[in-house]
This record gives C-alpha cells, sequence and structure tokens, in this order.
C-alpha cells in the first residue's frame, strides 16, 4: 500500500476519515436545532436575535463613532467613519484581552475595557461593540452575558449587561457616548461583508478562529421565543459551537471526554482545540506503527501550521525520517479536510434555511484558523459547494481584513 492508502485505512478504523462526515444527516440534525432553539430558550443553540435586519447599508458620510472588539485573545478598540461610502479607521489599538492570563472579577473587567477606551471618547455619541460571547440581546441593542467561552473567566459577568456596565463605567472619563450597540462577532463579521460587497444577496457569517459560531438571517414569524413585528429579516446568532448530533472519531471522543462534553462543535473545529485531536491522532499513529517518534503535549496548531508550510518549527526535531515527515503530512491534510467538511456542513445547513435561490449566496468568513490552517479554505469551498449543488446552489467565500470593525462601524453608524 501507499502511504496514502496507509494513512485513508487508519483513520477510517478511527472514523476520522473525512468519508465518515455524512453532511446531509449533518444538514438535518443541524436545522432541527436551529428550529428547537427559535421556539424557545434552553436548546442547544440559543438562537440569540440581533435585533438588526438584513437592509443597514452603508453611509456616503458619517460621523466618527467608537468601534471595539472583545475577541477570545485581544481587544481592539478605535474610531470609525464613512468617507466617501468607504470605512476610514483611526487611532485602532491592540491589547490583551482582561482575563485572558488567569480569572477576574466582572468590575475589573468593565474598568479596564473603559480604561482602553479612554482616550477615544472624547466628541463621540454612537458605538459599536463587538462581543465574542454570548449574550442575550434585547430590542435596545443590549442584554445580559449567558456565558463566556474560550477560556475567559471573569467571575460573576453572566447576568450583567454589557452595553450598560460599559456605558457606566465610561462616565469615569466624561464620556458623551449616549448609545452602544451589542453584537456577537459572528453578526459583526456578517456586515462587514455586507458593508464591503453592498448588494442584495444571501448573507451567511462564519467565524472559525480561537473559537467558532455562525450568524444568517432569519424571517421574524419564525422566532416564536420574542415579539418581533419587523417584516424585514433579523440576524440570528446560532451559537453553533455547542452542536453535538454527528459522529465523532475516536481521536475527538478522546479529547471531549477528556475535556468535557461541551461546545463539541468548537472543540472539533476551532483553532483553540483542534490541535489536541491531533496530537491524538498522532499519538495512536505511533502506537499502531505509522510513525515512529512521540510528541510532546504542548504542541499547538500553529506549530502543524508552519509544519505543513515547509517553516521553521521544534516539531522538526521529532519528525526527522522522510517517511515520518511525509505520512504526518498526509494524516495532517486528511484531518483538516475533515475538519473543513464538518465547517461547510454546518455553513450549508445555515445557508439552506432561508436561501433566496434567485439571489447570489456569499459565506462571510473570518478568523486565524480559516485564514491560516493550510488546506482548511482550498477544502471547505470543495466540500461546501460540492453539498450545495445537490441543491442547484452555489456560495462565493469572501474574506477581508477587519470584518468586524467594519460591521461595527455599519451598525454604530445606523443607530
Amino acid at each position: 500500500m501507499t502511504n496514502k492508502e496507509i494513512v485513508k485505512k487508519f483513520l477510517l478504523k478511527h472514523k476520522q476519515h473525512e468519508s465518515n462526515v455524512d453532511q446531509l444527516l449533518f444538514i438535518k440534525n443541524f436545522q432541527k436545532e436551529m428550529n428547537k432553539g427559535l421556539k424557545k430558550d434552553d436548546e442547544l443553540f440559543a438562537m440569540v436575535p440581533s435585533y438588526l435586519t438584513n437592509n443597514l447599508t452603508p453611509k456616503i458620510n458619517s460621523k466618527k463613532v467608537l468601534v471595539l472588539d472583545a475577541g477570545g485573545t485581544n481587544f481592539r478598540v478605535g474610531l470609525a467613519e464613512y468617507k466617501n461610502g468607504k470605512p476610514v479607521f483611526s487611532k485602532v489599538e491592540k491589547t490583551p484581552i482582561p482575563g485572558l492570563k488567569s480569572p477576574i472579577s466582572k468590575e475589573k473587567f468593565y474598568s479596564e475595557i473603559a480604561t482602553k477606551c479612554s482616550k477615544h471618547l472624547k466628541g463621540i455619541s454612537n458605538a459599536g461593540y463587538c462581543f465574542s460571547y454570548a449574550i442575550k440581546i434585547g430590542k435596545n441593542l443590549d442584554g445580559p452575558v449567558i456565558r463566556m467561552s474560550k477560556n475567559i473567566v471573569i467571575k460573576g459577568i453572566e447576568e450583567t449587561c454589557v452595553g450598560k456596565e460599559t456605558l457606566n463605567h465610561f462616565k469615569k472619563y466624561n464620556s458623551n457616548v449616549e448609545k452602544i450597540a451589542l453584537f456577537n462577532d459572528t453578526i459583526a463579521t456578517l456586515y462587514g461583508g455586507i458593508s464591503d460587497i453592498n448588494k442584495k444577496a444571501n448573507y451567511v457569517g462564519y467565524i472559525l478562529g480561537t473559537g467558532t459560531n455562525i450568524a444568517y438571517f432569519e424571517k421574524p414569524k419564525n422566532i416564536k421565543k420574542i415579539s418581533i413585528k419587523n417584516e424585514e429579516y433579523i440576524s440570528i446568532n446560532i451559537e453553533s459551537a455547542y452542536f453535538d448530533k454527528f459522529e465523532m472519531g475516536t481521536f475527538e471522543k478522546s479529547f471531549i471526554n477528556k475535556d468535557g462534553n461541551t461546545s463539541v462543535l468548537e472543540k472539533c473545529t476551532s483553532g483553540v482545540y483542534f490541535n489536541n485531536i491531533i496530537l491524538n491522532c498522532l499519538a495512536e499513529a505511533k502506537k499502531e506503527g505509522l510513525v515512529s517518534y512521540e510528541l510532546k503535549s504542548d504542541f499547538e496548531l500553529a506549530d502543524f501550521s508552519l509544519f505543513l508550510n515547509g517553516e521553521k518549527t521544534n516539531l522538526k526535531k521529532f519528525i526527522c525520517s522522510k517517511k515520518d515527515q511525509e505520512i504526518t503530512k498526509i494524516i495532517l491534510e486528511e484531518m483538516i479536510k475533515r475538519n473543513a467538511k464538518l465547517g461547510s456542513s454546518a455553513i450549508a445547513a445555515s445557508i439552506l434555511k432561508n436561501v433566496d435561490k434567485k439571489l447570489p449566496t456569499y459565506v462571510i468568513a473570518e478568523g486565524s484558523t480559516f485564514k491560516k490552517l493550510p488546506y482548511y479554505e482550498k477544502w471547505f469551498k470543495y466540500y461546501l459547494n460540492n453539498l450545495l449543488k445537490k441543491y442547484s446552489l452555489s456560495a462565493k467565500v469572501y474574506t477581508s481584513d477587519n470584518l468586524t470593525l467594519k460591521g461595527s462601524l455599519l451598525i454604530a453608524s445606523n443607530l
């Protein structure tokens, strides 16, 4: 057998091959959970309405607004405006998100955020706040935190309203900010793409970075758990990280069982976790004689990316022989292909939920894993459009810089 055949046999044995992903069953189960979450709270998918419609458009010219982006690793803040229909950013600063290195209190979190924003507040009345964690948004575009994720621990933050608390802490700096809109990073990414493309189309937002999530547009009449009379479509933050209605392979199961059976789809695909599944796979490959080396447990996804790209990495100290290198590269690409197939299945389910076949379809994609993990984007596009062909559809994948900030600008300038 060739090395490719050896790896395929190994992965099929452990149900970790891309062919073990049943996309049609995945879509059926995914949409079932979407519908359950639209009807009531406390379901697998939070299905959080943003109260933002599909008709927001970029201004020709606008006043400056404050844009905030609290991500899984970094916090960004700056000023933004439209000039001649184009987004213009100034004084954008990036620092570590409070609570990244160790747990902190809610008071310290809000205080540090206000301090980071303090030099940008003069003369600003509106703000758009991309908060990359689950919030139960209300019609006032604010709401309580449902839960934190991405290994960020902020004691007591649950049930606090992020916008209200942030504005209160801004007052310490004589702030004139009156309106602040809160939304998830996937919602911000979605509107960032809409701002750039600026035409009528089907849009779905997709984050695959430290964590993962999806946003799409839903008919208000289908959102039974709240009262929305607006006939325009409303963007929904799915909180899809918690999806677990698909068959996991051996290496995914062993990690999930060890780390806890929560946010299963996120733990099988996103950057902060995927390296653990790869390490489990390579450890079993060593046991079964496919490779001769044994890796330490502290290698991250970036190390595997460097290895695949032929760049300098400490992995090469362990993977020395030509055979080991070849088999490892095949294993890594096959694992990434499976990852991409899972992600594309979730996106296809979101597209098909309310697709208008008369319009073009765009997947607005953001995140370090999506952009930097070798082979991922290529296989994501392949599996997505191969699947959509069954429904006489296709989708374009759109990526750009600063999508969350562009989305924050679009929303804040339309307050």
